[in-house]
């Protein structure tokens, strides 16, 4: 009988609670019209969205902008607020497809954790990867549903809770650190 790692046992929960987040903004995606969107909708080449995710670059809320400077190119940046502080992250992302999308990121973002109750606040640098599914309407509407990981390549945290639930205050380093990501994402491209 094989015995399951403890880092498997930590991402598998995770992996499945993402699933139906998935299948929802799926769904709702597919509800939308299927009408082909003008081609003027399909030229607009920036996008603001708000996200709500666990482990995600932009935090567990956060606000990203978007500027695509060709159709299958998107350079993302947001902030957010997060399990580990405040959240700020850069990411490129291949966006295949034309109004139905696949959406393929990998970029860096730091967590600062803003509560250091008059200590050094801990410092996080992370390397995010992302792949997931974005739905546009002819409006301009976008649902985007994703899901990846974060390494952690150096600094610390104070908490990390859902997956560690480090102490507050001890500061532990994420250097080498794997952390499943989720995110769903709603938007309008201008």
């Amino acid at each position: 009988m094989a015995i399951a790692s403890p880092l498997a046992m930590r991402i598998r929960p995770s992996i499945l609670a993402v699933l139906p987040m998935l299948a929802s903004a799926v769904a709702v995606a597919q509800d939308s019209s299927r009408t082909l969107p003008p081609a003027s909708a399909v030229a607009k080449k920036n996008l603001l969205q708000g996200s709500l995710g666990l482990g995600s670059p932009v935090g567990a809320l956060g606000l990203s902008y978007a500027y695509m400077p060709v159709r299958q190119v998107e350079i993302e940046v947001g902030g957010g607020l997060g399990l580990t502080g405040y959240q700020v992250a850069v990411m490129p992302k291949l966006s295949l497809g034309e109004y139905d999308r696949l959406v393929i990121g990998l970029g860096p973002s730091v967590s600062i954790d803003g509560s250091g109750e008059g200590k050094r606040n801990a410092v996080g640098y992370w390397l995010d990867g992302e792949i997931g599914y974005r739905h546009s309407t002819a409006s301009g509407l976008s649902v985007l549903a994703a899901v990846g990981v974060s390494y952690g390549l150096s600094g610390t945290v104070t908490t990390v809770c859902g997956i560690d639930c480090a102490a507050r205050g001890s500061g532990e380093s994420i250097a080498g650190r794997f952390l499943p990501e989720m995110r769903i994402a709603l938007g309008r491209a201008f």
